[in-house]
């Protein structure tokens, strides 16, 4: 006998905080690269013309935001991978009993980003990659970005009162 319902219909893809889930990962982790490419784009930590970074990236002031985008989604893909999955079972365990309230969705979009930080400052302490400045502005101003982010993708909008 075939179910009453189709296994399609179960199905995660149909699932709008499944798409929340991965457009909010995909904004955030894209978020820190941004932020990073911006500040050496108009040199605003004083290193974009260090010889240290003038010879390993010597484009950085001719980025446009095309280019921007597709760097940080080069870098970020395999990390981003992980850090959705990651998301996604820290947003199952502790939104079961999450008020809708604005103060609550905003820290809980920055506690969702703290698996990614800790992920490159953990690079970092293993000497994968070298944070200058721009890179750990980059990464704390993403923090306030990611909870923002999860307030807008998942704040419901108040009813008007008849």
């Amino acid at each position: 006998m075939l179910p009453a319902y189709p296994l399609c219909r179960r199905c995660v893809l149909r699932d709008p905080s499944f798409f929340a889930t991965l457009v909010f990962v995909v904004a955030k982790d894209l978020s820190i690269f941004v932020f990073y490419f911006i500040l050496l784009k108009y040199n605003l930590t004083n290193e974009t013309y260090t010889s240290d970074m003038m010879s390993s990236f010597p484009a950085a002031p001719r980025m446009t935001v095309m280019d921007m985008l597709g760097a940080s989604l080069y870098i970020t893909f395999f990390p981003l991978l992980i850090d959705f999955c990651l998301v996604s079972w820290i947003q199952k365990t502790l939104t079961k009993n999450s008020k809708s309230n604005v103060p609550a969705f905003l820290l809980l979009g920055i506690v969702l980003h703290l698996p990614i930080i800790l992920f490159w400052i953990f690079m970092n302490s293993q000497g994968a990659i070298i944070l200058n400045t721009a890179s750990k502005i980059g990464l704390l101003a993403s923090m306030p970005f990611a909870g923002f982010f999860w307030m807008i993708v998942n704040l419901k909008p108040i009813p008007k009162a008849v």
